[in-house]
Formats: C-alpha cells, structure tokens, sequence
C-alpha cells in the first residue's frame, strides 16, 4: 500500500517550488494515483502498447521514469516473454532509488536506472521511448530538441508514447476543465488548501502547451503519424510513429 500524500495538507506560510525530493518519492505513487485521471488506464494501455509494437531483444527508454511503474506494468503484461533491455532515466536520485529497490531482484530483465538531464540527454538506438508526464516539467526552449534527439534514435519502425497535462487557448474550456479537474482531486480526498498549495508549488515549474502546440512540436522533430488515444480533463495521450 502506498503512503499517504499529505504533503500539503498543513498551512505552509511560504510555498517553496515543487521538486521531486525525497519526501515526493515517498508518496509519489499516492499523489499520481490520486492527482491524474485514468492514471492507471494510461499504465494499462502503455503497457499494451509497447508489448503489441516492440519485438524480442530491442531496447526501451522511459524518459522520466519516477517510481518505475510503467516498467512494471509492462514487464507484468510480458511475464512469460523474452528479455528485454529496459533504461530508466530521471533526475531525480530519490525516484531512481524506488525503481532500483522495485527492480532489485529482475534477472531475466536488464533494466538500468540512470540520473540524467534531458535536456543533455544522448539515446542508443531504439524501438520503443515512454515520455509520460515528463516533458512538462522541461524548460519549454529545450523540448523540441529532446523530441528531435528522441526521433533520431528511434528504429524505423519505432513508437514514442507521450503524456502530459495540457492547457486550452480558449479561456472558457480552459476554466472548464480546470474546474473539472479540481473536483476529480477532491473526490480522492484533498482539501481545498492542499489544492491550492500545489497549485502555487507547481507554478512556473510544470508548464503545459496546448494540445495543437505538443502536435506541432511533434511534426517538427519529424513525428508525422500522430494518434491521440487518450484524453480526460487537462490530460492527454499520443502515440507517435517514426
């Protein structure tokens, strides 16, 4: 069972920015279960995804890994499956000490958890990249050169499955779904004040585009047959293909 976020349910008198430290990680898997819609749909149909489009012996990237949860999903799809070669980047040590510990005892499986800046990031060839709820987190100027340097690496036949929280450029479904959102966190039982110091902690720091702008970003770096097969409140998710 996971820990209980709780992490902003007291008055902080000065909200710091949010940062994926050690007190994060520890209730990291609460806090996404209980902060993003359909989350474990998006784990569930990941999932299936790279099962259905990787072959025996090619290599898989989660860019942004966190607690490793979408490696697990997979590797539970495939149990009786080949070995594969599984690489977990994030920049945060306490995110990648949870996936280490997860995946301590795979021997079948080679899954390497590795610290790096995206923004410096240098891929090896491969079949199939996860970019879930990573890129918004990403200074915006350096995001179409990771998506670019994803592409180049991918196999021709190659799949990028990408997540991440949107905005609307109409004010009015903007404050829609906004609105919308803030009832699904509160149905998982947060109060108004834990919103509300989230939402201060996460301003500047996770910094969303609209669905038209994370197309076109896409198609720039070379992405020209694009799905979205997800979409729920200020989320959404694409498939894209070599």
């Amino acid at each position: 069972m996971p820990k209980k976020d709780n992490i902003f349910d007291a008055p902080i008198e000065q909200v710091k920015q949010f940062a994926f430290d050690e007190r994060v990680a520890s209730v990291f898997d609460d806090m996404i279960a209980r902060s993003v819609p359909f989350y474990d749909e998006v784990q569930s149909l990941t999932s299936a995804l790279m099962a259905q489009t990787i072959t025996p012996s090619q290599r898989i990237y989660d860019l942004g890994c966190s607690t490793g949860n979408s490696f697990k999903a997979f590797l539970e799809r495939i149990e009786q499956g080949p070995a594969r070669e599984l690489i977990g980047i994030d920049n945060s040590p306490p995110m990648l000490d949870r996936c280490r510990e997860r995946f301590v005892e795979l021997s079948k499986h080679k899954a390497i958890f590795l610290q790096e800046d995206l923004g410096k990031l240098e891929l090896k060839p491969c079949s199939v990249v996860l970019l879930n709820y990573t890129l918004q987190f990403v200074e915006p100027s350096l995001r179409p050169e990771i998506l670019s340097k994803i592409w180049q690496a991918m196999d021709v036949s190659g799949a990028m499955i990408f997540t991440e929280k949107i905005c609307h450029s109409q004010e009015q479904i903007q404050d829609l779904l906004t609105s919308q959102y803030y009832d699904f966190k509160r149905r998982n039982g947060y109060s108004e004040m834990e919103i509300a110091q989230k939402r201060e902690a996460l301003e500047n720091f996770l910094r969303p585009f609209t669905m038209e702008q994370n197309l076109l970003m896409l198609k720039d770096a070379g992405f020209h047959h694009c799905e979205i097969i997800l979409k729920t409140y200020t989320f959404a998710t694409i498939i894209a293909f070599k």
